[in-house]
């Protein structure tokens, strides 16, 4: 039997300790997975306003002169809690969250 099938739950939890000290480096908050899903949560209900937010490139300003991808947020949401850079994708809808929360439907 292969190294990679007995244990193949190893490269996955590799993958999920390297993003956790890729986030500290980078200054990235934590993400727990209950937030990883109220984020979710606030995407899908304003995912059409979102899309119509977005400039001709799909694109949405977060502040700081950073900008976003909206379809790079919806493939990162659906990658899970777990997946690689899904720290940078989930600090983004944070600070989408917070800059377009209060925009009318």
């Amino acid at each position: 039997m292969e190294n990679g099938a007995r244990f193949s739950d190893v490269p996955v939890a590799y993958e999920g300790l390297s993003e956790i000290v890729w986030r500290v480096q980078q200054g990235i908050p934590p993400l727990t997975e209950a937030e990883f899903v109220e984020l979710g949560t606030w995407f899908a209900a304003n995912e059409d306003r979102l899309a119509g937010l977005a400039d001709s490139a799909s694109l949405l300003d977060i502040g700081r002169g950073r900008k976003t991808c909206y379809c790079y947020s919806v493939a990162a949401l659906r990658r899970g809690p777990r997946a690689e850079d899904v720290g940078e994708s989930a600090e983004d809808i944070r600070q989408l969250r917070s800059r377009y929360a209060d925009h009318p439907s």
